[in-house]
């Protein structure tokens, strides 16, 4: 139990180390320096056997270049922002902080270790100028495990100058550690709008209402239906991939859940929007869990402000202010299927 830590490779001449965090039932984060990147979260199936449920790179020379943002802190900004002088790292867009965002950045570490809590807090300067974004960020990424299967994560940044900050958490869930994907899980979400995406999946400003449509998941369906939807919406991405307006400050944002393992997970966050990424884009050619990768091989729960607000004035400000402290906390609950689980959020 507690914190273990191992020196696992070198990525740009600086050593890659694995801190292992484990409580007593078992329940275990494995996080890298590079990037605050998740490869392993073991929780407990209906049967009491543990698997990994966020998938992970078999070869850790993969996530250097990390393609599809596997378990990693996303900054400065999360999502796609029109460019406006913020350098290109998908067509025309700015997408997850640029191509040296902190997905591709080493930071420091500190622990805390505790009989039912473990901690750990990456931290770095991010200079001005880094990625084209203005002042100089002090930011703290904290993963915090306990016992009764919570993992929770906590950003705090302070800039010198007026600065935007949107950080999220990129990890891909699969509740049945990838034996199959994730078109069987049951998501539920507390949104009654999203945002609208124009043909780039760049958010138009706009938004739409879920009733009546296939984005309303108020009272859960499974991402199967997503995929299969004729809304223009869904049908040009593939399924989710759109920021969802969380409807409540408090109380569980979003449930998944997998009838074959019994798993679920709550999430609850302060954070305004929820982006439900499917997995759609993920591509054959790499090997994750032990097996091919595939489309659709995890979902997303990304904890964000709104997508592209650093440009669009009709969406809450996203612009941190030189010397005010920016904190925000999601925490994701593992459990198992009860027979009143799956209800309205």
């Amino acid at each position: 139990m507690g914190i273990t830590r191992k020196t696992i490779g070198r990525f740009k001449g600086k050593s890659v180390v694995a801190y292992t965090l484990t409580c007593p039932s078992g329940f275990s984060l494995t996080a890298l320096n590079y990037g605050c990147i998740v490869t392993e979260l073991l929780a407990a199936d209906s049967t009491g056997e543990f698997s990994n449920v966020v998938l992970a790179f078999d070869r850790l020379e993969d996530y250097e270049s990390n393609p599809f943002y596997l378990g990693a802190v996303i900054g400065r900004i999360a999502g796609r922002t029109r460019a406006e002088g913020l350098p290109l790292n998908e067509g025309a867009n700015h997408l997850h902080g640029g191509a040296a965002g902190f997905h591709s950045q080493f930071f420091e570490t500190a622990m805390v270790e505790g009989e039912r809590e473990q901690e750990i807090t990456f931290r770095r300067i991010s200079e001005a100028g880094e990625e084209g974004y203005p002042g100089t960020l002090d930011v703290a990424v904290t993963y915090t495990i306990r016992d009764e299967g919570v993992w929770s994560i906590t950003y705090e940044a302070m800039s010198d100058t007026d600065t935007p900050f949107n950080p999220t958490n990129h990890s891909y869930f699969n509740l049945n550690g990838y034996k199959t994907s994730i078109l069987g899980h049951r998501l539920t979400v507390a949104s009654d709008q999203v945002l609208q995406l124009d043909q780039d999946s760049m958010p138009t400003g706009g938004t739409l209402s879920v009733a009546g449509s296939d984005f309303d998941l108020r009272k859960g369906a499974t991402l199967a239906k997503a995929k299969e939807s004729t809304d223009p919406q869904l049908s040009r991405t593939g399924g989710f991939d759109h920021p969802f307006i969380l409807s409540r400050k408090e109380g569980v944002a979003a449930v998944l859940q997998d009838e074959i393992c019994g798993r679920v997970l709550e999430m609850t966050t302060d954070a305004k929007a929820v982006v439900v990424y499917m997995g759609s884009g993920l591509e054959e050619g790499y090997q994750v869990n032990g097996k091919q990768l595939h489309p659709y091989a995890g979902v997303c729960l990304e904890a964000q402000g709104y997508p592209n607000a650093y440009r669009e004035p009709r969406f809450p400000s996203i612009v941190l202010k030189a010397g005010e402290t920016f904190k925000q906390q999601t925490s994701y609950t593992f459990s198992l299927a009860k027979p009143t689980d799956g209800g309205t959020l």
